[in-house]
C-alpha cells in the first residue's frame, strides 16, 4: 500500500509539474499576444527595451548624484545653497569675482546647475516614456 500511495505521489506531483508548465506556456504565448496586438512587439523585444531604458535611467540618475555632489561641496564652500547662488548671481546681486579661481567656480556652479536641470527634465521624460500608457 505504502509504495502505491508513493508511486501516486510522484504521479501527481509530475502531472502537478507538467500542468504549470502548460499553464505557464499559455500565459507567457497570451502575454505574447497581447503585447504584439498593443504594442506590435513581443515579449522578449519587449523585455529587451525595458533593460535598455533601465540602463539609461540608470546611467541619468547616476549623473545627477554626480552633479548634486558637486554643487554639495560649492554650497559648502561658499556658504550658501545653490538656489541662493543661482539667484543673486543671475540677477547680478553677485559681482563678477575679480579672483580667477572664484569666477572659474561660480561659471562653474552655474553650469552644473544648468546640467542638473538638464538631466532632471531627461530622466522625468525617460519615465514618461516606458509608464504604461493607462498610468499617464
Amino acid at each position: 500500500m505504502f509504495a502505491r500511495s508513493v508511486s501516486f505521489k510522484i504521479v501527481f506531483e509530475s502531472l502537478e509539474l507538467h500542468i504549470i508548465s502548460f499553464f505557464s506556456e499559455l500565459k507567457t504565448l497570451f502575454l505574447e499576444n497581447v503585447l504584439h496586438s498593443i504594442y506590435g512587439i513581443g515579449l522578449s523585444k519587449l523585455l529587451s527595451l525595458i533593460s535598455t531604458q533601465l540602463e539609461e535611467i540608470k546611467r541619468l540618475v547616476e549623473s545627477i548624484n554626480w552633479v548634486c555632489e558637486q554643487l554639495r561641496k560649492l554650497e559648502e564652500k561658499y556658504g550658501m545653497s545653490t538656489e541662493e547662488f543661482i539667484s543673486k548671481w543671475r540677477s547680478g546681486n553677485i559681482p563678477e569675482p575679480k579672483d580667477v579661481n572664484i569666477a572659474d567656480d561660480f561659471i562653474t556652479w552655474d553650469g552644473l546647475y544648468e546640467i542638473l536641470i538638464t538631466r532632471i527634465k531627461e530622466l522625468a521624460e525617460k519615465i514618461d516614456r516606458i509608464r504604461p500608457p493607462e498610468l499617464h
